[in-house]
């Protein structure tokens, strides 16, 4: 279970013996988060999702477990916005990138609410809403986290491109 490269074989192998012990303790969260490591590594995030939100109901104040349950699901719907997207369904495709931009946002307030202090994520969330069309949010959570020095320019540089997109080019150009 320490080796960097494994084989399916042996991914297959640690399952079943997490999953035996898990029979036997079914409310250890930490061997649910073992469970779902190897669903990830076997690239079924749908498998693995599950035993992270188990995971989950025992610790329920856990921000390292809603950051791994978001990073899941965007998985989760990415991997189905791929295959409808190599199957040539075009509708289905544009449904699955909306619906990944708004679980990113949604994921990304929830990770902020854990986390109120931290600018790196309020960074990435207002790039979140960027995306997401929603520019007066964006500049709202911009100007928060503008005061913090690891990530000012960066935050800066994203408040001009919200004060462009808002037509408003002398804020922009500051």
């Amino acid at each position: 279970s320490q080796k960097l490269h494994v084989s399916k074989e042996d991914l297959e192998k640690d399952l079943e013996r997490l999953e035996a012990r898990h029979a036997e303790n079914p409310s250890d969260p930490d061997l649910l988060l073992e469970i779902s490591e190897i669903h990830e590594r076997l690239k079924d995030p749908a498998a693995a999702l599950e035993y992270a939100q188990r995971a989950l109901s025992y610790r329920k104040d856990s921000a390292e477990l809603v950051a791994k349950i978001g990073d899941l699901e965007s998985k989760r719907i990415r991997k189905e916005l791929a295959q409808a997207d190599k199957e040539g369904r075009v509708d289905d495709a544009n449904k699955h990138e909306e619906e990944l931009v708004q679980h990113e946002v949604a994921d990304y307030r929830r990770r902020v609410v854990a986390r109120p202090g931290d600018s790196v994520l309020r960074l990435a969330l207002s790039k979140k809403l960027i995306r997401a069309g929603a520019i007066d949010e964006a500049l709202a959570e911009l100007q928060r986290c503008s005061g913090e020095a690891r990530v000012r320019n960066e935050a800066l540089f994203f408040l001009g491109q919200c004060f462009h997109k808002k037509g408003i080019l002398d804020l922009a150009h500051k």
